[in-house]
């Protein structure tokens, strides 16, 4: 991806062996991966309480701190003010319905837009949109129904490689989210927005609110991405409209609320933020 040149030898990863492992791959066929045997990385922003800065957590990263972003595939760590350039492919809006935390957690189902805003909800003291009684019979009173706007994208990896990957946002990382779409829809080319055409480059930034202190994406547009990079995100972007690849919901949230802390009140975050 541009202004992330590496050399060959880099880009792939590969020993001094290079040659004779390129020549391995000229002879050999290789595997075939359907959309089930892989697995597609989320980027996600650490929190005060996410796992990976636990050190007492399983799911604990070395060096992991509030602010950094993870790459949940490969454990890899971007600092704060470092961030990673990307080129969006595909975005959609629906809405997800969880169990709360409190009761075992975990995703049921994802609906549409014109689905979701039909549910009648009421928002708690954690701003959770709690589902109400009367809503239709798909949905289960109590539970929770987060508006989500998702974000599929093409970035280069630490490996050099360039790759698909995921950004869920919910709550306060809607704004940036619309930001990001607003400097798609201010730059578009002959009066059409065309996402897969333009470069960003993704950050975090803190937001506080009295002692609650978390952090949010913060998107800038480089400019228009180059011509190969933007033929590899509508042919992903594509093959997302076909079905060939597709964005598990459950897989994608699983880590990004945050484990909540014993409290007398039995309050639970159910997102990175009270909020």
């Amino acid at each position: 991806m541009a202004k992330q040149e590496v050399t060959k030898t880099e880009k792939a990863g590969l020993p001094a062996e290079a040659e004779f492992l390129a020549k391995l791959a000229d002879d050999t066929e290789g595997e075939v991966l359907g959309r089930d045997d892989i697995s597609i990385p989320y980027l996600r922003i650490l929190q005060q309480l996410s796992p990976q800065v636990d050190e007492d957590d399983p799911a604990y990263i070395e060096g992991a701190k509030p602010g950094m972003i993870v790459n949940t595939l490969t454990g890899d760590l971007y600092e704060k003010g470092e961030g990673f350039l990307f080129v969006p492919c595909a975005y959609k809006v629906s809405y997800v319905e969880w169990v709360p935390r409190r009761e075992g957690g975990g995703l049921v189902a994802e609906y549409s837009v014109a689905q979701g805003e039909a549910c009648p909800v009421i928002r708690d003291d954690s701003n959770n949109d709690v589902i109400q009684k009367g809503a239709p019979d798909c949905f289960t009173p109590g539970n929770h129904l987060l508006k989500t706007h998702t974000h599929v994208i093409r970035f280069q990896n630490k490996s050099g490689n360039t790759v698909g990957a995921v950004m869920n946002m919910t709550k306060t990382q809607l704004k940036p989210s619309m930001d990001m779409n607003g400097l798609i829809m201010d730059n578009a080319i002959s009066g059409k927005a065309i996402r897969y055409a333009h470069q960003f480059k993704a950050t975090t930034v803190l937001k506080t609110k009295g002692d609650d202190k978390w952090y949010v994406w913060h998107f800038e547009r480089i400019g228009f991405a180059n011509k190969d990079d933007i033929l590899d995100a509508k042919a992903f972007a594509e093959a997302l409209a076909a079905g060939e690849v597709k964005v598990d919901m459950e897989k994608s949230m699983d880590d990004t609320v945050a484990k909540p802390k014993p409290s007398d009140n039995d309050s639970v975050i159910d997102e990175e933020v009270p909020f």
